[in-house]
Parts: C-alpha cells; sequence; structure tokens
C-alpha cells in the first residue's frame, strides 16, 4: 500500500499466494485482497492488521463493495454470488443461485439492490439484505449489468458474439414503474369479471386510478 500524496509505501500485507484482486470499501476503514483460489482477505486501514480470512468454494474473480460499505459481494467460475454483510459475522454469507455461471456484479446506490448476469443470459435484481429475487430479465450474452443512479432502469449490455451485435438496454423492473408504463398504454380497467377470472380472490381494485 503506497501513499499517493508522497509515493511512500506505508503497508505491505503479504499472502501466500498471487494477490489476484484488491478493492477499498468506499469509506475506507477497510481493504479486500483475493488471493490464490477463492481465499478473500479483509485487512483495517487503520492498523494494516488481518480482520478475517475467508476461503469460498470456487475461484474468485471479483469482489465489489456496496457504496455504503456494509455489504459485500464475491463472484467466480461457479454458479453463485456470495454477499456479507460486513457489520456481521464475516463468515456468514449470503447465496445467490443461478443456473450458469456469474458474469457480472453491481450495487444500486442506496446500497438495497444488487443485480447480477448470468451465463444463461439473465439478468437478476436481488433485495440484497434479504437475498430474495425480485426481478429477472433474459438477454442474449450478457456480459455488464448496472442500475440507474435512481435505481428505477436496470441496464444490460452485451458483446458481438455468435452472430448477436453487442447492445445497451435500459429495463423497467420495479413494480411500480410497470403499473405506470401499463396505464399509459391501456384505456380501461379490468372489469370484475376479467379480475375474478385472471386473479381469483384477490379483492377487487382499480389498478390505474386515471382510468375507469
Amino acid at each position: 500500500v503506497w501513499r499517493a500524496t508522497t509515493g511512500r509505501a506505508v503497508a505491505q500485507l503479504k499472502h501466500k499466494a498471487d494477490v489476484r484482486q484488491i478493492t477499498f470499501s468506499p469509506d475506507g476503514r477497510r481493504l479486500v485482497t483475493v488471493s490464490g483460489k477463492g481465499v478473500i482477505h479483509w485487512w483495517t486501514t487503520q492498523t494494516w492488521q488481518a480482520e478475517n480470512k475467508i476461503m469460498v468454494e470456487d475461484d474468485v474473480y471479483s469482489v465489489i463493495f456496496s457504496p455504503d460499505s456494509r455489504w459485500l459481494a464475491a463472484k467466480g467460475e461457479g454458479e453463485i454470488a456470495r454477499v456479507w454483510d460486513t457489520a456481521a459475522a464475516k463468515q456468514k454469507f449470503i447465496a445467490l443461485e443461478h443456473n450458469k455461471q456469474v458474469y457480472a456484479a453491481a450495487f444500486s446506490l442506496d446500497s438495497r439492490w444488487l443485480t447480477t448476469s448470468a451465463a444463461d443470459g439473465t439478468a437478476h435484481v436481488w433485495e440484497v439484505s434479504t437475498g430474495q429475487e425480485v426481478a429477472r430479465v433474459n438477454e442474449q450474452n450478457v456480459n455488464l449489468v448496472a442500475f440507474s443512479p435512481n435505481a428505477h432502469h436496470l441496464i444490460t449490455a452485451n458483446s458481438m458474439q455468435n452472430g448477436f451485435y453487442g447492445n445497451t438496454r435500459f429495463w423497467r423492473w420495479q413494480p411500480a414503474d410497470l403499473i405506470a408504463e401499463a396505464c399509459t398504454r391501456l384505456t380501461r380497467n379490468l372489469s370484475h369479471q376479467e379480475w375474478q377470472y385472471y386473479l381469483g380472490d384477490e379483492p377487487y381494485r382499480l389498478i390505474c386510478p386515471n382510468l375507469f
């Protein structure tokens, strides 16, 4: 570790294998390094002492902090993305399961949501605190994912491969936004008979208040 203002080394963090990635938490309190196959090290920047070492089952390619520094997400060669709560026991993680290898991951600016993409051409949105999947879109060769600043749009990007051109797409994924968009395209609400046919015993209500 080097002090940027002076160029002088301030710490040397020793590992037993090659260091593959280094990332600071946004609040500057922690440094996380990945070494060897699936070994994640936590260091405190106050003393540069090791806080913890985590070993996971598959090779780790990338780790990212949430903007509020509370969550750490890791992805590797397997079908699981792992999320740790940095304020809790660091050996415990939330497992986000996919059908194929995880390609990319990104947090929303408010740190509430995590989006991931997988080799099966899907992009997912997860509520970080619960590990629940709340949305999914299907797209060819999703290599990159991100949120818009207000998290109302999911952004996916794919590379030109196997005859498909590279595209960047913006998706509405939050239910309220999808309902609002639908209401701009409809001319009326469901009738009571249609509601009962499609939604059964769900209490009837006007989904689009501006329509009859």
